[in-house]
């Protein structure tokens, strides 16, 4: 693969073509389709520099999870169509990675056209495609339906989203050095309070940018800033505590008092019934880990399969314990709507965690803690390595850190880049890749 402008436009059709998605069998990213044949093709021809790069154990757990999720399914009887399907995500990940660290590892550049073509893809695919992807928040699912545009613009996240990946565009791409600091410092917070207003279900995305607005703030564009994370780490994050509270008691202000409209008001009130800590918020608004986590902890080795029904009442127990009647009433009559269509109540994986160790076993649950692995050595020692692309970091592992808990891993391209770029950040610390000259010599204007 060629260096310079050839590799922009691959990279930008990378982006572009996760997500424009089509239905054959199940929902797959056109990208995905060339990358799935690619990727076993270039990996074999580029072995030697995957293995000097460090990403061996990498994809190790990524086909031991493939088989692990296989072996679940078979163990706990679930149905392995669905299974199968499963492996077909995982394995993005190894095909994605595979791509990218290819079209990245001598230049560094292009990432931003990478977020470029998501941004493109995120609006034609409204008009073009004329389709509406719709997530089961109970259980991490998707399914494609029809819809018209009108009901996908009018949609809650609809803009929510697009004006915050907009307002981030400059933030993620490489050229985050070129940017004056002012500018992430302001359309951070733009992009919270866009995510507040627009949207009662954007406290995450908000929290998500306000996390990103302090990495920024804190490191700018200085790699001695950048170590002070590393040096300072466990302060750090007793600071992010703090702000969580902080952010926890402005929310709480703000919808009680109508800022943020009726609807996140009537939100606020029906999630802190019986209490108003942030355990309890995240509890009534993410019941689904706390649900999966249970069911993994009487399945902790095989993990309990693919689209694993609820036979034990895993969701019923939850709700008898910590939501109140009208919630209970809720959740019986949702669940009775299901049995009429011929649906089971299925155990939720809308948890990175929950959906990697519950699905595949023992070893999604190394998977996971190898990712925190990688995001404490990246935070110890190497987030000054790449510093073109601390503006992504900051932008997405913040969004990882979320998603780990609270978010069902589906398709896309970010979470590969993110997984690629923190091992390519360790490959340079540790001097198994070397950053291109004219780039070392940019960041060190910046000491």
């Amino acid at each position: 693969m060629n260096r310079g402008g050839t590799n922009y436009i691959w990279l930008f059709l990378l982006g572009l073509g996760s997500g424009l998605r089509v239905h054959i069998i199940g929902l797959i990213g056109l990208s995905e389709l060339v990358v799935f044949v690619l990727s076993p093709i270039l990996f074999l021809r580029h072995m030697d520099e995957f293995k000097k790069a460090g990403f061996m154990t990498f994809y190790n757990l990524i086909f031991m999870m493939i088989v692990g999720s296989l072996m679940s399914s078979v163990y706990n009887h679930t149905w392995m169509f669905a299974s199968i399907k499963n492996c077909a995500v995982l394995y993005s990940i190894f095909a994605y990675s595979v791509v990218l660290f290819l079209l990245l590892r001598k230049s560094f550049a292009g990432i931003g056209w990478l977020f470029a073509g998501c941004f493109v893809a995120s609006i034609i695919v409204v008009w073009a495609f004329n389709t509406a992807i719709h997530v089961d928040a109970s259980i991490g699912t998707a399914e494609l339906a029809d819809s018209t545009v009108e009901e996908m613009v009018t949609g809650v996240r609809f803009w929510n989203t697009r004006i915050t990946a907009a307002l981030r565009l400059p933030i993620v791409a490489e050229t985050y050095l070129h940017w004056p600091l002012a500018y992430p410092l302001i359309a951070l917070p733009i992009a919270a309070i866009v995510s507040l207003v627009l949207s009662v279900s954007g406290r995450s995305d908000a929290l998500i940018s306000m996390f990103a607005f302090i990495l920024i703030a804190v490191a700018g564009k200085s790699r001695k800033k950048m170590m002070f994370l590393g040096r300072h780490m466990f302060l750090f994050f007793f600071g992010l505590l703090l702000v969580a509270a902080v952010c926890k008691r402005a929310y709480k202000y703000t919808a009680i008092n109508g800022y943020l409209g009726e609807d996140a008001r009537a939100k606020y009130y029906g999630q802190t019934k019986q209490g108003d800590s942030i355990m309890r918020l995240l509890m009534a608004g993410r019941a689904e880990f706390f649900i999966g986590m249970r069911a993994i902890m009487d399945h902790p080795i095989m993990g309990f399969g693919t689209m694993a029904p609820d036979d034990k009442g895993y969701w019923a127990n939850f709700m008898w314990n910590y939501a109140d009647y009208e919630d209970y009433d809720l959740f019986r009559r949702l669940n009775e709507r299901r049995e009429q269509y011929g649906g089971r109540l299925l155990i939720p994986v809308h948890s990175y965690i929950v959906g990697f160790w519950g699905q595949s076993g023992i070893v999604g649950l190394f998977f996971s803690l190898y990712i925190f692995y990688l995001l404490f050595q990246f935070f110890k020692y190497y987030v000054r390595c790449i510093p073109h692309w601390y503006g992504f970091f900051a932008c997405t592992i913040p969004a990882l850190g979320w998603s780990m808990f609270f978010s069902p891993y589906g398709h896309g391209v970010v979470m590969p880049m993110l997984f690629t770029g923190l091992l390519m950040a360790r490959a340079v610390g540790k001097g198994w890749l070397q950053l291109p000259v004219e780039m070392e010599l940019e960041a060190r204007r910046y000491e």
